[in-house]
């Protein structure tokens, strides 16, 4: 089935996402601007809503490129600084002063451990958007058959019966299958209602999401 939404290229990650799960960042009068409501003239290039892919594009010079143009070091200075304060504040990180952290007095959870557990819901919430991820049994089942699947996640309250279906599958065919983390966190990271069996089939975000797991293993 085609996508109806319009479809635009992060230029950090290079990934395609609907136009509307991504920032905008616009170019008009020789003036760059973060345009929050994406209406803004101007030539414009596109951005996940994350600090990794922010760091990836100024680290590749990206948005010269995607501008065609080189942009003076203020302008960017400025532009990241209004990036990440966007970023930061939908995502309610934590502040210098120590207030609203949704981390602050888990005693269970590092700082460190949080940051990975932030990044492993990111990851799978690119892999919803791009249309890489197979979501339930079934369609987790099905993705493994026919070899899409490059990682399969399991939340911790799925039941033993569903596990063990999947468990034998996985091992065939020389897939990770990872327990991690609560059925509701995993639903709403990829935007699926009740759901915790996924399978990832993008091998570079999965690979990221294996990695990113086993250094909060390390470090717990």
């Amino acid at each position: 089935m085609k996508n109806s939404f319009p479809q635009r290229t992060c230029i950090g990650c290079r990934n395609k996402f609907n136009q509307s799960d991504l920032l905008r960042i616009s170019l008009w009068n020789d003036k760059l601007t973060l345009d929050k409501t994406g209406k803004t003239n101007g030539r414009g290039v596109y951005l996940c809503k994350n600090n990794e892919c922010l760091e990836a594009a100024i680290k590749k010079k990206a948005f010269n490129r995607g501008f065609k143009r080189n942009l003076s070091k203020d302008d960017m200075d400025t532009l990241e600084r209004d990036i990440k304060s966007d970023i930061n504040d939908k995502e309610g990180v934590t502040h210098k002063d120590g207030k609203d952290s949704e981390i602050q007095g888990k005693s269970s959870i590092t700082n460190s451990n949080a940051k990975n557990s932030d990044k492993v819901y990111k990851y799978l919430g690119f892999a919803a958007r791009a249309r890489k991820l197979s979501v339930g049994a079934t369609a987790t089942e099905q993705a493994i058959k026919k070899s899409k699947a490059k990682l399969v996640i399991i939340g911790k309250e799925v039941g033993e019966n569903s596990k063990a279906k999947l468990r034998p599958l996985c091992e065939k065919n020389n897939l990770k299958l990872i327990i991690y983390g609560s059925c509701e966190a995993l639903s709403k990271a990829t935007g699926r209602e009740d759901k915790g069996i996924f399978a990832v089939e993008d091998e570079n975000l999965a690979k990221a999401i294996i990695e990113t797991i086993e250094k909060e293993k390390e470090e717990y």
